[in-house]
């Protein structure tokens, strides 16, 4: 029994490379394209594509990077609350100090 590399001409190694390449490009921008979605659903920009670049050539590191970004949405709500929160704290103590 010979190794599979020995039966596989040197034409067939290259087309196996070159599939092996396509489908790893292809996975690698549907994945940078969905960090790219989850991005933007964070509240960050998506015609500033550097996410995309990131995720397309750091790969998992890229993804990490882009799970870990701190979502704009949720920060811009939560600095209403406590605005809203310290404008009703401001008015109870105004109205308190006029009633003494």
């Amino acid at each position: 029994m010979g190794d599979v590399a020995e039966n596989l001409t040197a034409t067939q190694i290259v087309i196996f490379s070159v599939i092996l390449l396509v489908i790893s490009l292809a996975v690698a921008i549907v994945c940078s394209n969905l960090m790219c979605d989850l991005a933007e659903d964070k509240g960050y920009d998506p015609k500033k594509r550097h996410i995309f670049v990131i995720c397309f050539f750091l790969g998992v590191f890229g993804w990490i990077y882009t799970i870990a970004l701190p979502d704009l949405y949720k920060r811009e709500y939560l600095k209403k609350i406590s605005n809203s929160n310290f404008e009703e704290d401001k008015n109870s103590q105004k109205a308190e100090n006029s009633d003494k």
